[in-house]
């Protein structure tokens, strides 16, 4: 599981002020071995709406639900809250 918001606290980075907090707004997955497999993505809109892009389907997604015990996120995106 990963978490949906961080700080700068969470990291190895020491930040002076501690107000930095970063949201999560998209994850790469990949699902399969090293010599194969499949990506997809899951990525917020700018409604805070979640959808999984797989191929050419799109379809409005649980993130909670699809971060639970999740093991195929190889990449993380977080956005910086100003």
């Amino acid at each position: 599981s990963y978490p949906i918001n961080i700080t700068k606290e969470n990291l190895i980075v020491q930040t002076k002020s501690g107000e930095n907090q970063y949201n999560l707004c998209a994850t790469v997955n990949h699902g399969g071995g090293t010599g194969s497999g499949h990506y997809w993505a899951h990525v917020k809109d700018a409604k805070n709406d979640w959808y999984t892009y797989n191929d050419s389907s799109v379809s409005e997604c649980d993130i909670d639900e699809k971060l639970k015990n999740n093991t195929e996120s190889t990449l993380l995106f977080y956005k910086k809250v100003v």
